[in-house]
């Protein structure tokens, strides 16, 4: 056995490891435990005892080296939580098991509509292709690849600027070959719909190609120069048909199933990391669980603003840090444009004066107003978080901090983007 495992062995039924000889080296240990993360059915359970991996030792050593291998410098402990806080229930919502459909039709008009806001689209095909022309879209008969030239002493050059010149390059169109390219690429935008290679091949068809019969078509390309529209425009659309599945639209009219659900109760106890450098090691006194650090991680700047916030607010009792998966955390379910089940894990269940808020953390504003938010399905959260707290008779919203007031900031009625003051709202002036 010592020499199958040496030698890459594969045993996903491995539960235990126990490590006899001193005399291992590093490497040979760190994939040792490599072999024991590896999930015995290739799936996580969305249990977090199941889904941890433990290691005991007394060697620290050991330890501080394999955090450093595994990337991660924080340590972690078993927190209990609180006797006052054990008869708190909260409803989760779940995905529906007999409700799994991704609406091919649906993910056409979602992509159909973003392209056609976001570039200013019409019936018009040839002015929709200048337009997309003038906004960066690639329209040519041929492969368009780019390579680099220069000379290389090492492997160290390669990270190095200015050492090699962007060498642009063409070829035309060979079906035997770029046909796989083009499958392979589709398949992947198709997987950012939730949509098959069959589908999305159908949806590209309808908008782009004269071959396809649609009444709404934007572009009138060749079956070939389609090709080489998506092959040589992969990048763009890639993030167009993320985009399009996140962004909410009114016309789009979705009757969706409710939610399954089921009742909850805070976890008794949580597997809790934190930040041993942190110069801030004191125990929050505003969180429900006992030996909860104010260095907890892993925690996004507004994270730790908003338990700060927490922490320091007369008016909030207490706090609690929600998970983001499991069935022991509160979930929202939500939909994408194709009619796709997703679950969103809100970040905060907070209680101000005896009223329970439920708060999501996002990323900023700069000082100029720009946002930070990195996650485009924010919109849509926020709307299944208002239909949430209306409910169940909750408060609520998204808090992000605005880097010019130095202050954060509540959405609670209608969410935009932008600092809009009438939606945006200093969030200790509503908590209060």
């Amino acid at each position: 056995m010592k020499q199958a495992v040496a030698t890459g062995w594969d045993c996903p039924r491995a539960n235990i490891l126990v490590k006899l000889r001193v005399n291992m080296n590093e490497t040979f240990q760190i994939q040792t435990i490599g072999r024991i993360r590896r999930m015995p059915e290739a799936k996580h359970y969305n249990n977090e005892i199941l889904d941890s991996c433990y290691i005991y030792t007394f060697d620290e050593t050991f330890i501080n080296n394999t955090k450093h291998e595994m990337n991660t410098e924080y340590d972690s402990k078993t927190i209990y939580l609180k006797d006052e806080y054990k008869n708190y229930k909260f409803t989760k919502e779940k995905k529906s098991m007999a409700y799994d459909k991704r609406d091919s039709k649906k993910a056409l008009t979602a992509l159909k509509e973003y392209l056609k806001q976001k570039y200013d689209l019409t019936n018009d095909k040839c002015k929709n292709k200048a337009k997309l022309e003038a906004n960066g879209f690639i329209f040519s008969d041929r492969i368009i690849g780019y390579t680099i030239s220069g000379k290389t002493i090492n492997s160290e050059d390669l990270s190095k600027e200015n050492n090699f010149n962007t060498v642009t390059y063409t070829e035309g169109i060979n079906k035997n070959f770029h046909v796989f390219e083009y499958q392979n690429r589709v398949r992947k935008i198709g997987f950012e719909m939730g949509q098959d290679l069959s589908n999305i091949n159908t949806i590209f068809g309808r908008l782009f190609c004269i071959n396809y019969e649609y009444r709404d078509k934007l572009l009138s390309l060749t079956v070939k120069d389609m090709y080489a529209f998506v092959i040589n425009n992969y990048d763009k659309l890639l993030e167009i048909a993320s985009l399009s599945m996140a962004k909410e639209f009114s016309q789009m009219g979705m009757k969706l199933p409710e939610a399954s659900t089921k009742e909850i109760s805070f976890p008794n106890s949580m597997i809790f990391t934190y930040d041993k450098k942190n110069i801030d090691q004191s125990e929050s006194k505003k969180n429900i669980y006992q030996g909860y650090l104010m260095s907890a991680e892993k925690r996004s700047d507004p994270e730790k603003l908003f338990e700060r916030f927490c922490e320091d607010s007369d008016n909030i009792d207490w706090f609690y840090k929600n998970g983001d998966k499991g069935e022991e955390f509160l979930s929202i379910l939500y939909y994408d444009n194709a009619v796709k089940q997703k679950l969103f894990y809100p970040d905060y269940i907070v209680s101000i004066k005896n009223e329970i808020w439920i708060i999501e953390t996002k990323g900023g504003f700069t000082r100029t107003g720009q946002s930070e938010d990195m996650d485009e399905f924010t919109e849509k959260k926020f709307n299944v978080l208002k239909n949430y707290i209306d409910k169940y008779g909750l408060k609520g919203g998204i808090v992000r901090y605005d880097k010019n007031s130095q202050r954060l900031c509540i959405c609670q009625n209608k969410y935009s983007q932008d600092l809009n003051p009438s939606n945006w709202k200093i969030l200790n002036e509503v908590i209060k």
